[in-house]
């Protein structure tokens, strides 16, 4: 009989896409190590299920998170990872309570207490990087260096050219860009000239095209800006740009990785919450008044300041520890 493992993930408007992405590169990552079965288990829309199904992966929908709870105590396969900010600690404990594996991914509640691994590369750690042991017993990795990225970005680590030249920026705010930061930004950049060379890549949850149309068209933009829906290379197109404003999550450590010059917009409490005042991440409004042009010219030409605390940060470097640690539990 087969090893088996499931993943529950949810994804959407206001949680994002991110978190859905690490999910598979996770699960990718094993399944390239291991030969074992791996399904997704998820109540959110269909976007989210289509994206998962293009990967190759077996997705069951559910309407709530007692339906999820009753499949997975049902199925019961060797290993369940929940990759779900604020998950309830009684979901877990009624999980152990069927000798299930639990691993927990991007998670400070309760919950914590009954899982087997915690994978925080960000939340909860200062960002500080730290294997340990709880008095639960729970094992922790902690950290950016434990951070799970896709392998586009892993086999391209620091394959950023610097040019000494801005030109060319990037936008990316996610699979829903919920505070509608393509528009709001791409109207600052545009505020007294229009010599830069846009990119705006938008995900499959974005819902304000017709905004972002009447200010490419009010601004006379459409020779200077380049709209991509649904892309697929993302590695390849920041490594084309010059700089990359984003939010905090996924992508803003992914430039980290290629070591592509970025900036970052907090798209809600929770994010400012996080990530404070950390490298690189700012509150949007702070610019309101501010060309932010000029701000990220500056930012640009301080390279070899932005590379030595890309190296500090080891992003993503121990990926392969989890990976291991995941494998010796499935062989046991």
């Amino acid at each position: 009989m087969s090893k088996r493992i499931q993943i529950y993930t949810e994804g959407g408007l206001y949680l994002g896409v991110g978190n859905v992405f690490r999910s598979l590169s996770l699960a990718n990552k094993i399944k390239d190590k291991e030969k074992v079965e791996i399904s997704f288990i998820t109540s959110s829309e269909d976007y989210i299920k289509d994206i998962i199904i293009k990967q190759n992966f077996q997705v069951i929908v559910k309407n709530n998170q007692i339906d999820i709870l009753d499949y997975i105590i049902q199925e019961k396969s060797n290993i369940l990872i929940i990759d779900y900010l604020g998950i309830n600690a009684n979901f877990v404990k009624k999980i152990k309570e069927q000798n299930i594996y639990v691993i927990i991914v991007g998670n400070i509640s309760e919950a914590n207490s009954y899982a087997d691994i915690v994978i925080n590369a960000i939340i909860g750690t200062n960002f500080n990087n730290n294997i340990r042991t709880d008095v639960n017993g729970t094992l922790f990795f902690e950290g950016p260096k434990y951070l799970l990225l896709r392998s586009e970005f892993t086999q391209k680590r620091n394959s950023y050219k610097y040019r000494n030249s801005l030109k060319n920026v990037t936008l990316l705010f996610g699979g829903t860009d919920q505070a509608n930061f393509s528009c709001k930004v791409l109207h600052n950049l545009t505020l007294y000239d229009n010599s830069l060379n846009i990119t705006i890549i938008l995900g499959p949850g974005y819902t304000f095209y017709e905004e972002l149309d009447i200010l490419i068209e009010t601004k006379s933009l459409k020779n200077n800006v380049k709209i991509l829906k649904n892309a697929t290379n993302i590695s390849e197109i920041l490594l084309n740009s010059d700089f990359l404003i984003t939010s905090p999550g996924t992508t803003l450590f992914e430039a980290f990785c290629l070591g592509v010059p970025a900036l970052a917009f907090f798209q809600n409490k929770s994010q400012r919450d996080i990530f404070c005042s950390f490298f690189r991440t700012s509150a949007y409004e702070d610019f309101n008044n501010v060309s932010l042009k000029k701000h990220i010219t500056s930012l640009y030409e301080d390279y070899d300041s932005y590379k030595k605390e890309l190296n500090f940060l080891s992003i993503g470097t121990g990926e392969n520890e989890i990976i291991n640690k995941i494998v010796q539990v499935l062989k046991s």
